[in-house]
């Protein structure tokens, strides 16, 4: 008699009939998992690009003023085109790949294309269109940039699918007039001997700006800057933001004395004030502060640019403090070249050229900003946004030695004992 025991083919059966009949709604659900993942995958991949499309806008405004009319009126992203197709504005270039590191190059390093791998095929579905409107914005009804990235594809059914984000981004609007407190003058009664005594009220608060900017040059020059790379860096940064704001403020009260100069400088003036009677000293004050206001402008603007040149050659700082450094460089420049003026503005565009070569492929948005403002300069006789300064400068300039010599002119009865001189 056999003492071996076992199972019966029977009961085998029974068994795997048992188990597949509790495997299945596993497998089932499993396979139907697997087709959800597949059918709802472009859908999370559009909500992850359309964040990062919207962040690529708001970085662009921020680091390009030009980037609003690179959307508006260039129509940047709105032609809807496949992810994968080559040079898509928004998604051409994904990893730096290739030598030379630190340069991401269209064409060259990898970008959306089948040797991208499994990305290639996960995007593959999807098109990106980016539509742009200006639109009123709340706060104090100024103008603002709507960006609205909308992505569409085809599920698994051939359904066409749709999703769309938007979001606000900065709109940058030129400065068209430098806002400096109006100094309080004494009520004039149409008179050119108010009109002097209004110019010297004037020149006054302009001598007090020269002399904190001379007081500041005086004190960085006693103390010195500091020894640490970074920490001069700093220090020279907050002297460019100085220098630039001081020749703000003189540039306003060149702009609040021109009328004044120039009525000082009509034919009639010099006859009329010698019957004023003005003594010496107020006269060699007067001379003094209006030549002071126009040389302290000048020459915050020579110092600011000298400063902010400097903060761009030092080595190994962060990008932000070099980018800093080279917008205030061509703002205070531009105005330097209508003011004084330049000759021509050769020199700034080769400045903007060499700009534009350094940041591409780092920075794309900054190399496009330098780019549009290169292309922009032969017309910036036409477009500058403070061209009123400008004017007024030169009128300021031209008018001074004329208003200066009536003054000289004066002959003073009374208080001085006879004529004087400067």
């Amino acid at each position: 008699m056999s003492l071996r025991s076992g199972f019966s083919i029977t009961e085998l059966l029974v068994a795997a009939a048992v188990s597949a009949l509790g495997i299945l709604p596993v497998l089932v659900v499993l396979l139907s998992s697997g087709s959800s993942i597949r059918q709802t995958a472009p859908y999370q991949q559009a909500i992850f690009l359309s964040e990062y499309s919207l962040e690529e806008a708001r970085l662009g405004a921020v680091e390009d003023a030009h980037f609003v009319d690179r959307l508006v009126a260039e129509g940047y992203g709105a032609t809807r085109s496949p992810l994968i197709q080559p040079g898509h504005p928004f998604l051409d270039v994904l990893e730096d790949s290739v030598q030379p590191i630190g340069r991401m190059e269209v064409g060259s390093d990898l970008s959306l294309q089948p040797q991208a791998g499994p990305l290639f095929k996960q995007l593959q579905p999807l098109a990106l269109k980016i539509d742009t409107s200006i639109v009123t914005g709340a706060e104090a009804g100024l103008p603002e940039t709507r960006v609205v990235a909308q992505f569409d594809w085809r599920d698994l059914r051939g359904k066409s699918m749709v999703h769309t984000a938007a979001t606000l981004v900065m709109t940058w609007s030129p400065v068209k007039r430098i806002e400096t407190p109006a100094v309080p003058l004494p009520p004039g009664d149409g008179s050119k001997d108010q009109t002097f005594v209004q110019l010297t009220a004037i020149g006054e608060q302009g001598v007090m700006v020269v002399n904190q900017v001379n007081d500041e040059l005086a004190r960085i020059r006693k103390s010195g800057l500091p020894t640490g790379a970074y920490s001069k860096v700093l220090a020279l940064t907050d002297l460019a933001t100085f220098l630039e704001a001081r020749a703000a403020e003189l540039g306003g009260l060149v702009q609040q004395m021109r009328p004044l100069v120039e009525e000082l400088a009509t034919p009639g003036a010099g006859a009329y004030l010698r019957k004023a009677a003005i003594p010496v000293e107020k006269r060699k004050r007067a001379a003094f502060v209006a030549r002071s206001m126009i040389q302290g402008f000048l020459g915050c603007l020579t110092s600011a640019m000298s400063v902010n040149r400097e903060i761009a050659c030092e080595p190994n700082m962060p990008a932000s403090m070099y980018l800093n450094a080279h917008t205030r460089l061509l703002r205070i420049a531009k105005l330097d070249s209508f003011v004084r003026p330049w000759q021509d503005r050769s020199a700034l565009l080769a400045y903007l050229r060499s700009l534009e070569e350094a940041y591409r492929g780092r920075m794309p948005n900054v190399a496009h900003y330098f780019s549009a403002e290169a292309k922009s300069l032969p017309m910036l006789d036409t477009s500058y946004p403070l061209i009123r300064l400008v004017q007024d400068v030169r009128a300021f300039r031209q008018n001074l030695t004329t208003a200066l010599l009536n003054i000289r002119r004066i002959e003073s009865v009374g208080h001085d004992g006879g004529a004087g001189g400067l």
